[in-house]
């Protein structure tokens, strides 16, 4: 098989857009971040003020937003115990208590409710407040908004072309159209803002819903798994393409087509995204490269860590070599990333140096590759060569 026939399938999370401004995990609640997405909602509405005073009235949904920031803040600025470990099992909680059939309704209602209770002891106005955002059933967007402009607005304001875009470029120029696929969980545009600038034509992503694809609309390449900013649920309960600024988000949070932690996530990911999960296990099957870039699967992404895990473990070709760009360290995120591949290919695959000298591999074995790129997203970007990329192993 020459090189130009050879797939490789590209992994990316919140990793991969962090130099252009997107924020990772432990900073989706930036006190800073959530300042510059009033400031960018301020400027588009005309309304100033402070977020409580000048915004409640006219934009309710960015003052409940903003409770929902605050609380997360104030939990960790006082140091008391939080009963989550990061960001999305703090909006994981608070989804499961607001979903009166969720199974961990009551318990996360319960925590949440007391937390409330310890952090506003002394704002009786703001614990109430709060508490009426956690049990009304109006305001079911509020979790999905708020990921939706954290994660995103970096792209509205970023200048598509300047330097720092250059590595992204460069990525979408190297890739093989034919044989190379995109697997995303992030809800941002990076990817589809990067192929229209490098391509002049927008990039081929999978249906929501599958249909015959014709020559004016191939088969996507770009798979996101999680949904998209610019996707929207209409009445049909199918998904629309729609870019929105900020203030629309606030409007139609409730209407996103995001997957978020939470008990509607394996629901949608198993329903309303299954198009995308389908091209993505399917593309991995078939790989001969993937490339994890800023993704190590997250506590909360349990379905994808039983889907893509499962998907590797049944790749069809005898080597297999996968590439791990999580940054320079030899980090927790890294180890845990290599152990839930070796587990993925215990009893089928063997490492290429198991063996010294042997090839094709032993009897009822297929050969694996994995190895740390120890660079950031940005690094590996800039200076990974496809051909290379594909060689058959030494």
């Amino acid at each position: 098989m020459g090189e130009q026939e050879k797939k490789v399938v590209w992994v990316l999370g919140s990793g991969f857009s962090k130099s252009l401004g997107g924020p990772l995990l432990e900073e989706l609640f930036d006190p800073h971040r959530w300042r510059y997405v009033r400031s960018m909602i301020s400027r588009q509405t005309g309304i100033k003020g402070d977020l409580i005073t000048g915004f409640a009235d006219q934009t309710p949904a960015l003052a409940r937003l903003g409770r929902l920031h605050d609380l997360y803040v104030e939990v960790k600025a006082r140091s008391l115990r939080a009963p989550w470990r990061n960001a999305e099992e703090y909006i994981e909680m608070w989804e499961s208590a607001r979903d009166k059939d969720s199974p961990e309704h009551e318990r996360c209602l319960d925590l949440l409710e007391s937390l409330i209770e310890d952090v506003y002891d002394d704002n009786v106005q703001r614990a109430h407040a709060l508490n009426v955002d956690l049990h009304s059933r109006s305001n079911q967007g509020d979790a999905r908004t708020y990921l939706a402009a954290i994660t995103s607005e970096f792209v509205h304001q970023s200048h598509i072309g300047g330097e720092r875009w250059n590595p992204y470029l460069r990525w979408i120029n190297q890739l093989d159209l034919a044989n190379d696929h995109i697997v995303t969980f992030n809800y941002d545009l990076v990817v589809e803002k990067a192929f229209t600038k490098a391509k002049d034509v927008p990039i081929a992503r999978t249906r929501s819903w599958p249909r015959a694809h014709t020559a004016e609309e191939p088969p996507g390449r770009l798979h996101k798994l999680h949904g998209s900013v610019d996707w929207q649920v209409n009445e049909r309960k199918e998904i629309d393409v729609k870019e929105v600024d900020l203030v629309a988000m606030m409007q139609d949070g409730c209407k996103m087509a995001l997957g978020i932690p939470g008990p509607g996530k394996f629901s949608a990911s198993a329903k309303l995204f299954r198009p995308q999960w389908y091209a993505a296990e399917t593309a991995i099957k078939e790989a001969d490269v993937i490339v994890f870039v800023g993704y190590s699967f997250p506590s909360t992404d349990n379905y994808a860590k039983a889907a893509l895990l499962n998907a590797i473990r049944c790749n069809r070709k005898r080597t297999l070599k996968v590439r791990i760009v999580l940054g320079p360290e030899r980090s927790d995120p890294v180890r845990r990333l290599e152990g839930m591949l070796l587990w993925a290919f215990a009893g089928v695959r063997l490492p290429t140096d198991a063996v010294p000298g042997r090839h094709p591999p032993p009897d009822g074995w297929k050969w694996q590759d994995i190895r740390q790129e120890p660079m950031f997203a940005e690094d590996y970007l800039s200076v990974f060569q496809r051909k290379e990329l594909v060689k058959e192993l030494d």
